[in-house]
């Protein structure tokens, strides 16, 4: 296993269990998981991983940042939630477990 995906499923093991076990709803538990979600996904991984990576990335970041008076009022990250429907955040959740899985049982 490459450096890389161990420091990325440190870090994602606990994205996932605060996913879990955090209260509310699956959008309300990704909003409290802001900082651990970009400190996981920041973490480079194998090639074969990094579309799917990528692409749970690209959609927690559709919306752009607010900015005021060039001072971050929002990230792109909170704004795409905003908009999100409850269940399309479930779904992701799923697929940062599916993720996480994955490269644990290959490595």
């Amino acid at each position: 296993m490459t450096e890389d995906c161990t420091i990325f499923l440190e870090k994602t093991s606990t994205l996932i269990r605060k996913l879990i076990s955090g209260e509310g709803t699956a959008k309300q538990r990704l909003l409290e998981c802001e900082v651990e979600f970009i400190l996981s996904f920041s973490i480079p991984v194998t090639d074969e991983f990094k579309s799917r990576r990528d692409k749970i990335l690209n959609s927690l970041n559709k919306k752009n940042v607010i900015k005021i008076d060039d001072e971050v009022r929002m990230t792109s990250f909170r704004h795409t939630l905003i908009y999100m429907k409850n269940k399309t955040a479930a779904k992701i959740i799923q697929e940062i477990y599916d993720l996480y899985t994955e490269i644990l049982f290959r490595y």
